[in-house]
């Protein structure tokens, strides 16, 4: 028990110090959080075209061998073409691009980081294979295409989620705007 007034005052005091500290130290983290979900809702809005358009052209490729039975030095060519513009798109997109995306759900930064490896893998050993002279032996052909297939798969599913996830955050921070906002009331 306090021995004086001053005792129980100085101890209430004490409490609505450790009070004020503790909120303001809660204040400090919501705000911070806060910063960190706006930062991730711009990346994810800046990030989303380009993550659209490295899935469009890795499902293409991704169709071209898995379906192209028959190919022609055109699409052979076409084939090639787009591998390298996929590569050009992937190298694009940096390691600092990613790291903003971390707080987005499902791991879509990490997903996003490993579809970019395997775009790189599978773009080097594509153009190197389809580059070299030997090329065109149909089991040769068929035994890379089912390959290159698989790591196209894979890429599409890491991107389909990141996209998935970029969209939500997306349309969460950058709604589209409506008739009233462009066009006033």
């Amino acid at each position: 028990m306090a021995d004086s007034p001053w005792d129980m005052l100085s101890a209430v005091g004490t409490l609505a110090a450790v009070v004020v500290a503790l909120g303001v130290s809660g204040h400090t983290a919501w705000a911070s959080r806060r910063a960190e979900k706006d930062r991730s809702e711009l990346a994810a809005a800046k990030m989303l075209s380009p993550i659209i358009a490295l899935e469009r052209k890795a499902g293409y490729l991704y169709a071209f061998f898995s379906f192209d039975e028959e190919e022609s030095v055109e699409q052979h060519a076409s084939a090639l073409l787009a591998i390298q513009e996929l590569e050009v798109m992937a190298k694009a997109i940096s390691i600092d691009d990613l790291y903003p995306l971390l707080h987005l759900k499902n791991h879509a930064a990490k997903r996003a980081a490993r579809a970019l490896g395997l775009i790189q893998t599978f773009s080097a050993d594509a153009i190197a294979t389809l580059s070299h002279s030997s090329w065109g032996a149909l089991r040769v052909r068929k035994f890379q295409y089912e390959r290159w297939s698989g790591m196209l798969s894979e890429i599409n599913d890491h991107l389909s989620v990141v996209v998935s996830a970029c969209a939500d955050s997306a349309s969460t921070g950058a709604p589209r705007p409506t008739p009233e906002e462009i066009h006033g009331p």
